[in-house]
């Protein structure tokens, strides 16, 4: 009888640490939909008034995103380094949170460009593949 009553709560006990083990379907699916966020982004082109011009002359130097997998990203422009929030919106859109709030767009369908909004200022950024 002890057997059979150890072995139930054997059997309890490890289906518990199952059911505990992983990040449920949800979980997955949202982030399945943020994967190709993830990485690094340079920018690329900046426009302002109407003008479209280098978004290193602009913005004078290096400007890029780096997006981590934990909701944060660090935001590089030129030497200084910050580090915001992101958080994916319903309607697909892409909101950076820190000392401001930026918004941020993806112009086309394959995800591989994003437009963030800064000052009035529209950066265009290219997802930087390491090649």
């Amino acid at each position: 009888m002890k057997k059979v009553t150890l072995a139930l709560l054997f059997a309890l006990c490890l289906s518990l640490l199952a059911a505990c083990g992983g990040p449920s379907a949800e979980e997955q699916a949202k982030a399945a939909e943020t994967d190709f966020l993830m990485g690094r982004w340079e920018a690329t082109t900046a426009e302002y008034g109407g003008e479209v011009r280098d978004a290193q002359e602009v913005i004078g130097g290096l400007f890029a995103l780096y997006f981590d997998d934990d909701g944060t990203c660090t935001m590089f422009v030129d030497t200084n380094r910050a580090i915001v929030d992101w958080a994916m919106n319903d309607d697909g859109s892409l909101t950076l949170t820190g000392d401001g709030a930026y918004d941020v767009t993806f112009p086309d369908d394959s995800k591989d460009t994003l437009v963030i909004v800064i000052n009035d200022i529209n950066v265009t950024m290219e997802k930087d593949d390491g090649a």
